[in-house]
């Protein structure tokens, strides 16, 4: 009985250990990479309703596949082939917040900061013809005929609180833009976390909430929300990337396409920034943390005052 009993605790040991592993690595140790090829991710584009003159937004995992044929630069050319050169591509150059030196942004320069969004990204935004807007923290890069266009009125100032300055999200950014433009929103490789579509979502909840302050008394309320740069404790609607995600996938918007060991994922923007809203509406206290609820109570609560 005793041994049964021991093997039985070894099993459920090594079971959990096994579980608590990562199933990627494993598997890179004990199975040959699947080759994944350019011409197959342009495939995998396709199937998802990517067409030529399309634009497209996309964050990028280039691990995930397995071994790509080329690197990052074929999943680089994979994208642009399959907008062709009508088509638009976007992606982001973002710098590390935490290398900041004195002033907010003077530690950045557009043409030669690297960015920390992966291999594929690197690639992208150092490609000839490629731009790079002007924001430190959250530049967005595009190649295309309309890359001027998402990348010309990019900042640090604007019109929408965020943690990294009032420009990062406004109505003049990338991120307002390609949600307008619908383009196509593309997990190349990986989950929806590195969504920073969520983290406009989140400027743009801010915003509505504080709509009929006077100005003073707005300016007043947006300094207790968390900056980074200046105030790093304060309020913010924090949303589970991951799990909205999920929910949006139940709700039949995310189409999924394999290539290799791993996925790529498309949800229009204008769907990703629609339904997100609405479910935060819809049930504050299960997807808005409690400081930033009472936040918007205190505000609530002013406006009626006034």
């Amino acid at each position: 009985m005793r041994a049964h009993a021991a093997i039985a605790f070894s099993t459920r040991v090594w079971n959990a250990l096994v579980h608590r592993l990562d199933r990627r690595r494993v598997r890179r140790r004990l199975l040959s990479p699947p080759t994944v090829t350019r011409e197959a991710i342009t495939h995998a584009l396709r199937s998802l309703g990517v067409r030529g003159g399309d634009g497209l937004m996309f964050h990028a995992s280039l691990s995930a596949f397995g071994e790509v044929e080329g690197g990052a630069e074929a999943v680089v050319d994979a994208l642009l082939d399959a907008v062709g050169p009508e088509g638009t591509v976007l992606a982001p150059s973002f710098s590390r917040f935490e290398l900041r030196k004195g002033e907010f942004g003077s530690w950045w320069d557009p043409q030669t900061t690297p960015v920390y969004t992966g291999s594929v990204t690197e690639a992208f935004w150092r490609r000839p013809g490629a731009l790079r807007s002007g924001h430190p923290t959250h530049a967005v890069a595009a190649i295309g005929p309309r890359a001027a266009f998402y990348t010309s009125e990019h900042g640090v100032e604007g019109d929408r609180p965020s943690f990294w300055g009032t420009g990062t999200f406004d109505s003049r950014s990338p991120w307002e833009k390609m949600t307008r433009a619908d383009v196509h929103y593309l997990m190349v490789g990986c989950t929806f976390e590195p969504a920073t579509l969520g983290h406009y979502v989140e400027s743009c909840l801010v915003a509505d909430d504080l709509e009929g302050l006077p100005d003073r008394e707005r300016d007043g309320f947006a300094r207790a929300l968390r900056h980074n740069y200046y105030h790093p404790d304060g309020p913010w609607p924090d949303i589970d990337r991951v799990k909205l995600g999920a929910v949006l996938a139940e709700r039949g918007l995310v189409k999924s396409a394999r290539v290799g060991w791993g996925a790529i994922e498309r949800i229009g923007a204008a769907d990703y920034f629609r339904e997100a809203v609405s479910i935060c509406r819809a049930d504050p206290a299960r997807w808005l943390p409690a400081p930033y609820l009472a936040w918007r109570e205190r505000v609530g609560r002013r406006k009626e005052e006034l």
